[in-house]
């Protein structure tokens, strides 16, 4: 903006010097000009004359001007009216997306609609309209939209990510495979992108599909290591030779020494090929990183046969995490399961000061008024934690089973063991004998 002015600035001064050049040069060499036609004869001082021309091409030029700002008024009205349907549509595609957001997609639909009236042909209208139809369960017509998103050389990534959603939906996991794949290959460094293919591929693992997805390059080390040992794990489920199988556990130990159950079927292994010390170190390895019952249960297997003093074997396993929620809760059992009143009755009470359960503060007021009884009556530590299960952090989906990826959601890794029972937020010392069984069963 600055330059141009400079530069009319420059061309009206240099008009102006050249207009008194004009000026000064008739001033000194004056002189008339005579004009002799069809029988009329004008004389006519130059200077006037020159000034006469000056006007005439001055009112030439604002015609001009004015006759060129004429021709374009119906262009000026056009862009006009664009511009304010162009305003119009934008704020209904606003409209639509906060419609879509909040959670009403028919509603995001009409809007979409009146909006093409407004803007038609407009690219990001076609996303939000197969989104909307998605959120409808029209994955028909939402796969008939991002088809032709596909086909956009600007829209193909959101074509490829729609397509890969409504595969996901309907569980077609070769073409969310190939849909994601071809994502893949336009982003090839989005971390979503890396993320559903690497859970493609494991579901397709689990069905027996083998895929090699180009991913070793656009991941770490460390997260491709991790990667490949959930397939190795989705692998072992078909294995029938123990030493294979033991090799791969082995590598997913030693990758994600944190996965529980792994861990668990690896030490069992070592066990069946008479490998119980390194066996032993595995468990503890894990323990110290992840605490479970399960490989409570493992090193019990691992320990002597037959041996009934569950307790003391179980010592330098709980040891690492002697307060921790799941030691506690070996003890427990392990006192119960010898009957050892004395052990199990300050193990309830630790296990309730940590989990606040009313079922575990009656189980400790039964062995503390009993404590020469049968433990008939007496229910099993382990059974009052039946409501504990895995359970999906992302999309809270439960298992009793854990796995290296949700079903649900395909979101790897995400199974922790959750306790799912409700609490109660109430002062037990002020509560009757009653009223805690009363909420025993309201809540059982």
């Amino acid at each position: 903006m600055g330059f141009s002015k400079g530069l009319q600035l420059m061309s009206t001064i240099i008009v102006l010097i050249f207009l008194v050049g004009v000026i000064a040069f008739i001033a000194i060499y004056p002189g008339q000009i005579h004009i002799d036609w069809l029988g009329y004869t004008i004389d006519c001082p130059i200077g006037l004359c020159i000034a006469f021309l000056i006007i005439i091409f001055f009112m030439y030029a604002l015609i001009h001007k004015l006759w060129r700002k004429i021709l374009k008024i119906p262009i000026i009205y056009q862009k006009f009216i664009f511009k304010k349907q162009r305003d119009q549509g934008q704020s209904l595609l606003v409209d639509s997306i906060s419609a879509l957001f909040a959670g009403q997609p028919e509603e995001a639909k009409d809007l979409i609609h009146l909006c093409q009236e407004f803007i038609p042909g407009d690219s990001v209208l076609t996303h939000f309209l197969a989104q909307s139809a998605l959120s409808l369960d029209d994955v028909q017509g939402a796969e008939k939209l991002y088809r032709q998103m596909l086909n956009h050389p600007r829209l193909n990534f959101l074509g490829a990510q729609g397509l890969y959603q409504c595969a996901k939906l309907e569980k077609n996991w070769k073409d969310a495979y190939d849909y994601v794949l071809k994502a893949f290959s336009l982003r090839p460094d989005s971390p979503w992108v890396t993320k559903e293919l690497c859970s493609v591929t494991i579901m397709l693992d689990k069905m027996n599909v083998a895929k090699d997805p180009p991913l070793k390059k656009s991941m770490s080390k460390k997260d491709f290591d991790v990667f490949q040992s959930a397939r190795l794990w989705i692998q072992c489920h078909h294995m029938l030779d123990d030493q294979k199988k033991m090799d791969a556990l082995k590598t997913i130990h030693q990758t994600c020494p944190n996965w529980v159950v792994p861990t668990y079927h690896y030490a069992l292994l070592l066990e069946k090929n008479h490998k119980r010390d390194r066996a032993k170190k595995v468990l503890m390895a894990s323990y110290e990183l992840s605490p479970h019952r399960l490989l409570g249960h493992g090193w019990l297997k691992c320990d002597s046969p037959g041996d009934i003093h569950f307790l003391s074997a179980l010592m330098p396993l709980i040891s690492i995490h002697p307060k921790h929620f799941e030691s506690l809760l070996l003890q427990a059992q392990s006192a119960f399961e010898e009957k050892n009143f004395e052990q199990l009755i300050p193990t309830l009470k630790e296990l309730y000061e940590t989990n606040q359960k009313i079922e575990y503060l009656m189980l400790l007021e039964y062995a503390q008024k009993n404590p020469h009884a049968s433990m008939v009556n007496l229910v099993n530590p382990l059974e009052v934690e039946r409501s504990f299960a895995w359970q999906c952090e992302q999309c809270h989906h439960r298992s009793h089973h854990w796995d290296v990826i949700c079903e649900e959601c395909l979101t790897l890794y995400s199974f922790q063991w959750t306790d799912l029972s409700p609490r109660h937020p109430v002062l037990m010392n002020h509560m009757n004998h009653d009223d805690r069984h009363y909420l025993i069963g309201v809540n059982s």
